[in-house]
């Protein structure tokens, strides 16, 4: 597939314009039946509504995803480095990790956006590389 786009995933689905039968979203394309409203409209369509964003199912799952991350580094920092049970823990904490990473990519690839895990004694959540702009930030509650 040639769609004369310069993009890494050039041929990928989502990239071929709609006349070619694709969804059209790559925001480096613009067909040639496009006018510049409608390729205007169609980068449109990528610009980040954090509130909006948040309450969609890709969302919801991304701060899920954080929220049980950040517990099993919890869980994993109440055993002993090299014990069996801090093994496991980091295990679980492994999987989460990679599958954040996999939300991080998608951020970035779908909104041009480098977001960050962050977390400290007093908060966590998703954020700029600056603290600039927080996706979501959870604040701790101390007991």
């Amino acid at each position: 597939m040639n769609n004369n786009c310069d993009c890494i995933h050039s041929d990928a689905f989502r990239r071929l314009p709609k006349s070619q039968g694709g969804s059209g979203l790559c925001p480096g394309r613009i067909d040639a039946q496009q006018t510049e409203a409608e390729a205007n409209a169609q980068m449109e369509k990528l610009i980040l509504n954090k509130e909006k964003f948040l309450k969609t199912d890709f969302g919801k799952s991304l701060k899920k995803c954080v929220t049980d991350f950040d517990a099993a580094l919890t869980a994993r920092s109440k055993h002993y480095a090299g014990s069996d049970e801090y093994y496991l823990k980091q295990k679980n904490a492994d999987v989460l990790l990679g599958q954040w990473q996999v939300y991080q990519l998608a951020m970035q690839q779908f909104y041009g956006l480098w977001f960050y895990f962050t977390r400290t004694d007093k908060y966590f959540g998703v954020c700029t590389e600056d603290e600039a702009f927080w996706l979501f930030k959870i604040e701790r509650v101390i007991v």
